[in-house]
């Protein structure tokens, strides 16, 4: 439904999308996050003052790869869009991150480097670990 472009439709969407979002189903979780991005191309205003950016951001915590690996994905695209970094990653993060990316496939791990392209390590000792 997430891929059907019409406005009328996003709004219908927000509450079931806050579901997947929550769901246990690693790949339902993962589904909601790609939907988000296409939300987000017809109707980011409402994306924005809804907290789906912070609800990704919280996905890049899950215990699931391929679920971090697709909220690093739309992160970027968006902050493609909006013309500044969304993903915001600190030390804790990193290390997060560093597990998902042995588990994560092809595309995942190209994502998750990226994004550790635009890291900066609090001191160098953590750049050592």
């Amino acid at each position: 439904m997430g891929c059907i472009r019409v406005s009328q439709i996003t709004e219908y969407l927000v509450d079931p999308l806050k579901e997947a979002l929550k769901d246990e189903d690693s790949y339902v979780r993962k589904t909601g996050v790609v939907c988000i991005a296409k939300l987000y191309e017809s109707n980011p205003e409402l994306i924005e003052n809804l907290g789906f950016i912070r609800m990704l951001e919280n996905l890049l915590t899950d215990g699931n790869a391929m679920v971090v690996s697709n909220a690093i994905a739309v992160l970027g695209q968006i902050s493609d869009q909006k013309g500044e970094n969304l993903v915001k990653i600190n030390d804790q993060l990193a290390s997060k991150l560093i597990n998902a990316l042995s588990e994560a496939n092809e595309w995942g791990k190209t994502y998750i480097l990226d994004a550790f392209a635009k890291y900066e390590p609090s001191n160098p000792k953590i750049a050592e670990e």
